[in-house]
């Protein structure tokens, strides 16, 4: 035991207190000690620990083990040393008033209540005024409740502190609650009214609501819907681009020439699917009626973009027309009124604004068409692919069946001349075989006549 008690000296030397602390290991120490009948050890050892290097779990530590030994005054005395040590910590005050409770001196536990909420900051404020209601209530102190209520809305404005107290006034045992409760309800609405935090009222009304809802009437339920926030749905109003305001109606203005123009275009002009036609146009292996289709097809494209392009250039010329005109007319001299001047000013900015809307439009214009004939363009392109897909795949399957023949015909020719060759030959050696036997012949006769 002695040995045991010098390491957990030596312990303690060694460990620098100034800087860190274990409160494990005194707490071990004090334990040993009391183990071994020395409680006077023991609380100098642990008195030693909050003189050198006080901290929260030394404080509950000493104050569990004075609790066990039933030294209620050392717990106070304790406590009052805690409280000067960390004043701010919530737990340390509602433990200390939960300990004078436990001993009945309601006296006592309120003074600490009071002491804990006079402190100037607190690090859970609201867990320590909950506590202090509800042991009000645990005693039934229904005035003095009211009073904590009243005094903690002083403080603050919070949505769930009117919630809480509107369901105790319900809660107490009393005639008029129900009225009293509601009474809390229009209180705090009224207050919240003038809040920032728009949600805040919005839970209110909805706990209200349901209060009414059990335990109100047909009137009460129909105010609180009328509180009740509503849903609006609203439109904004597109604001038009260059202070013009009939944009709308002047591009429909504008538009509808050019649409009688083309239509008068595509009347006159005549029709003819061979104009324009090109050879390239014309695809191997494909048939005559495809070619034609293709051909007239890509006719009427073409037709089509050049009366485009002449709407386009018709146009143009009208709007560079105009602004050629508006620069012919003669200025007014410098002698007039301030307010014909101002006028004229504002007509030239509204002819100028007209200008670049019709040139941004026409721009536009430009760009679908250009769009569109790209899409014609790409899907005719497509369509083309596809068919010479198919064609050049039954062309190759007659190529080949072409280039067949054409071998077994040259083999036939091969075999034809080969034949011939050898028969040349051998009726060649046959004529020099015979003109051989006639000289030979010849010889042996002029012999013989000799």
């Amino acid at each position: 035991m002695e040995r045991a008690r010098q390491v957990y000296q030596m312990c303690l030397r060694l460990i620098p207190h100034k800087l860190f602390t274990f409160a494990e290991i005194w707490l071990l120490y004090a334990k040993f000690e009391i183990r071994q009948k020395d409680l006077g050890a023991a609380r100098k050892s642990l008195g030693q620990s909050l003189g050198m290097c006080p901290k929260h779990k030394l404080f509950r530590g000493y104050i569990d083990i004075e609790i066990k030994l039933r030294e209620f005054d050392r717990c106070r005395k304790l406590y009052e040393k805690w409280a000067e040590f960390d004043p701010e910590n919530c737990k340390m005050w509602i433990q200390f008033a939960t300990l004078e409770t436990m001993l009945n001196d309601d006296a006592r536990a309120r003074g600490i209540y009071e002491l804990a909420i006079a402190q100037p900051r607190l690090d859970m404020p609201e867990y320590l005024w909950k506590s202090y209601i509800d042991y009000e209530v645990e005693q039934e102190e229904w005035d003095r409740v009211r009073s904590l209520y009243e005094r903690l809305l002083e403080r603050t404005h919070h949505v769930k502190v009117w919630i809480s107290y509107a369901k105790c006034e319900h809660s107490m045992p009393l005639e008029d609650n129900v009225s009293r409760s509601r009474a809390v309800y229009v209180k705090a609405n009224r207050l919240l009214r003038t809040c920032q935090e728009k949600e805040q009222r919005l839970m209110l009304l909805e706990a209200w609501k349901d209060f009414e809802d059990e335990f109100g009437d047909d009137v009460s339920e129909e105010k609180v819907k009328q509180l009740m926030p509503k849903k609006v749905t609203r439109r904004r109003q597109q604001k038009p681009k260059n202070g013009l305001k009939s944009s709308k109606r002047r591009e429909r203005v504008e538009e509808a020439p050019l649409e009688q123009e083309k239509e008068g275009y595509e009347e006159n002009a005549p029709f003819d699917p061979n104009l324009d036609r090109d050879d390239s146009d014309v695809e191997i292996g494909s048939t005559s009626s495809d070619s034609s289709s293709d051909s007239s097809s890509d006719n009427r494209e073409k037709l089509s973009k050049k009366n485009k392009l002449r709407t386009r250039k018709s146009s143009s010329d009208d709007s560079v027309k105009d602004t050629k005109k508006d620069k012919r007319k003669p200025r007014k001299d410098s002698s007039s009124d301030s307010s014909s001047s101002s006028d004229s000013d504002e007509e030239s900015d509204l002819q100028r604004r007209k200008l670049e809307l019709s040139k941004k439009r026409q721009d536009e214009k430009k760009n679908d068409e250009r769009r569109e004939v790209s899409s014609s363009d790409s899907e005719k392109e497509k369509t083309r692919r596809r068919t010479n897909s198919g064609s050049s795949s039954d062309s190759g399957k007659d190529k080949q069946h072409i280039k067949r023949k054409k071998a077994s015909r040259d083999d036939d020719k091969s075999d034809s001349s080969s034949r011939k060759r050898s028969h040349s030959g051998s009726s060649s050696e046959y004529k020099k075989k015979a003109s051989r036997r006639k000289s030979s012949s010849s010889s042996s006769s002029d012999s013989e006549d000799n």
